[in-house]
């Protein structure tokens, strides 16, 4: 697993140096156009050899992961079940529900009937995509939400990493709109 971790690693680090490479290169001649074309073309299958999972997943961080399971297998069960702890009380979890609490709220101001329901269900039962908002984020506003979601997925994973059950790293995902949860992460309730 180690090996295909990095394997896959090292793909996708050749792939991103291509486009790059094909994102600067300006094409001059027809000849050119063609190279270019085809380089672009073979650019996007560079990594069907691994499994859909892999791909579907760009920031999936394998190796870290990996890691995480090797330093899981030496583990006794109170050991792992204190590093799933950590991972559920984490230290940013009242930020992160402020900051989705406040764009969310801000998103929806003005629309009556999201309003009516986060008041009466709670913030995560708002569906970003089915209640529509009045007002979008900034930039910044998405900026911060990008990060926050990436740093809480990473920390389901873990959870899922050392042995924890769906309702564990549904735990780790509660401050966040079911909407967003990812269901390879989550198997226990359907969204």
């Amino acid at each position: 697993l180690e090996k295909m971790a990095e394997a896959y690693e090292a793909a996708t680090n050749r792939r991103k140096a291509m486009v790059e490479e094909l994102t600067a290169w300006k094409p001059e001649t027809k000849e050119e156009e063609q190279y270019w074309s085809k380089a672009r073309i073979f650019q996007t299958t560079m990594l069907m050899h691994f499994p859909q999972h892999f791909q579907s997943n760009p920031n999936i961080k394998l190796l870290e992961r990996v890691k995480v399971m090797k330093k899981a297998e030496d583990m006794t069960y109170k050991a792992k079940s204190k590093a799933i702890k950590k991972l559920i009380e984490h230290k940013d979890v009242a930020a992160e529900k402020k900051l989705y609490e406040t764009v969310i709220q801000k998103s929806i101001k003005g629309n009556k009937k999201a309003s009516e329901k986060a008041s009466k269900e709670g913030i995560t039962e708002i569906d970003l995509f089915f209640d529509k908002p009045s007002h979008a984020p900034t930039n910044g506003e998405i900026q911060k939400l990008y990060t926050a979601n990436e740093a809480i997925m990473e920390r389901g994973y873990q959870v899922r990493d050392y042995g924890g059950t769906s309702v564990q790293v549904e735990e780790v995902l509660e401050h966040l709109p079911p909407s967003l949860w990812p269901p390879n992460l989550v198997f226990s309730r359907e969204l």
